[in-house]
């Protein structure tokens, strides 16, 4: 089963849809509360990117604690600064 749809079938919904933007979705209600937010696909991306990226910086925050930091001259070394 597909998850998209053509904007086209969404009828009425066209126009708010076109206002959607970055920083700006549209949301669903359901039972008087936000349920969904549909957001531009750019938008989207940039989320994905940022919990990726607060992934990583969380491995390397464990990484240190368990493992110690290193000094500024060491990462210059392993930079090849």
């Amino acid at each position: 089963m597909s998850n998209s749809i053509p904007m086209t079938s969404l009828g009425n919904y066209s126009a708010l849809l076109e206002e959607t933007d970055i920083n700006n979705p549209f949301y669903i209600i359901k039972d008087g509360k936000k349920e969904y937010a549909v957001v531009k696909t750019e938008e989207l991306e940039c989320l994905k990117a940022t919990v990726r990226l607060l992934g990583e910086i969380e491995k390397g925050e464990r990484s240190a604690r368990e493992n110690g930091w290193l000094t500024e001259e060491e990462v210059d070394k392993a930079l090849g600064l």
